[in-house]
């Protein structure tokens, strides 16, 4: 997914009480969601100390701005297991709290106590693999009692196939992209291999009978992956670019409209 868009310089600027306007607001909240400029400014609060404690800044202003944003570029060792906690546990919550809450099973439904395994997501893109017809099943890939399918050559918002490939037996990967910039991955897997989730806030939502995992993009609210289970496959559907102007993922309802899209291509081809 994307990284941070917060440079280390602006992050700098803010805490020190340069920025104003629309950017000072956007920050302010930017930096209460965002764990890399939390800990990015736990560890600048951390080299102040030393520094202050060790070898005194620069007297000139532009070179101790330099320095700290120099600080701040280096790349982060891992966090260090008090760090790791909290986060850990608000994840684990959210996932309780949804298992507790979960509905009674059904053909079509997505089961969180099945799906979820992990807390942490790793977007994959691979080289182009075999094209087959939309709507055929994928020679060669096997789940279990379910075949992948070859899902639609253009989706709602303009989104064209742009390549297709099969890393292995047990994973399908379909990239799209449209002119105005929206960049989206689709995967198909067995929904006994699990969902590894790497976001704090998830929502239930409803296509028709089946339920969806919405997950949000924490700049906007908006989405930045959904997954839900269909015919024994288990679908995801990852914001890779979002257009200019639009940062922060899809807004709901033009993502859903794609996961209902791909929903009614899957059942045509699992019903031939």
């Amino acid at each position: 997914m994307r990284e941070c868009d917060v440079a280390a310089e602006e992050l700098l600027a803010y805490l020190d009480g340069c920025l104003d306007g629309e950017r000072e607001a956007y920050v302010a909240h930017h930096v209460k969601v965002c764990p890399v400029c939390q800990i990015r400014q736990a560890e600048l609060e951390e080299t102040k100390q030393l520094l202050k404690v060790s070898t005194p800044l620069p007297n000139d202003e532009i070179e101790r701005s330099q320095l700290k944003a120099e600080i701040l570029r280096n790349p982060h060792p891992p966090l260090p297991r008090r760090r790791r906690r909290p986060l850990l546990m608000v994840v684990l919550a959210v996932l309780l709290s949804l298992i507790l809450l979960w509905p009674a099973d059904s053909s079509a439904n997505l089961q969180l106590g099945r799906v979820v395994r992990g807390v942490v997501a790793q977007v994959e893109k691979s080289l182009l693999g075999r094209r087959e017809p939309p709507g055929d099943r994928i020679s060669g890939v096997l789940f279990r009692d379910s075949q992948a399918f070859v899902p639609p050559a253009e989706l709602p918002l303009g989104l064209r196939l742009s390549d297709r490939a099969t890393p292995g037996r047990r994973r399908v990967e379909s990239h799209y992209r449209s002119e105005s910039g929206v960049e989206i991955l689709v995967v198909q897997g067995p929904a006994d291999q699990g969902l590894a989730l790497g976001w704090r806030d998830v929502e239930l939502v409803y296509v028709g009978d089946t339920e969806v995992l919405w997950l949000k993009d924490p700049r906007r609210g908006n989405v930045a992956g959904m997954a839900w289970e269909r015919h024994g496959i288990l679908f995801e559907l990852l914001v890779l670019n979002a257009p200019q102007g639009n940062e922060g993922g899809l807004p709901l309802e033009e993502t859903l409209l794609i996961v209902r899209h791909i929903i009614a291509a899957h059942d045509a081809a699992s019903n031939e």
